[in-house]
């Protein structure tokens, strides 16, 4: 058994890449593609995707995080400082940032909120 992307992966960029054939200034397709990406170890690529997330819609939390994730996977800890400092406060936890899936992010994200009530 080879070292296969899985088929469900290898789809999700091939959708996002056609909305972005359409309209490149959908950042949730770039941000689509750029996790996508990650899952498949093709981390430059992944990391310009996400770039491009984050200059089309500077304020979505999820953009960022996907630009921090594959900037310390790619071991440039200081450029993923400074896109962790440009994320809220709230948002700035371990849990997070060590989050696999868009649902433990959730869960992270979710966790202060529901301490504090």
């Amino acid at each position: 058994m080879g070292n296969r992307a899985p088929p469900r992966t290898s789809r999700s960029v091939t959708q996002a890449n056609r909305v972005i054939e359409l309209d490149a200034t959908v950042a949730q397709a770039h941000a689509i593609r750029a996790a996508s990406l990650m899952e498949l170890s093709q981390d430059a690529e992944a990391l310009n995707s996400a770039r491009n997330a984050v200059r089309l819609e500077p304020t979505a939390w999820q953009h960022r995080l996907i630009e921090a994730r594959l900037l310390m996977k790619l071991d440039d800890a200081e450029a993923a400082a400074l896109t962790i400092r440009a994320l809220p406060a709230e948002l700035r936890s371990a849990n997070l940032l060590l989050a696999t899936t868009y649902a433990d992010a959730l869960e992270a994200i979710q966790r202060p909120a529901e301490a504090a009530e």
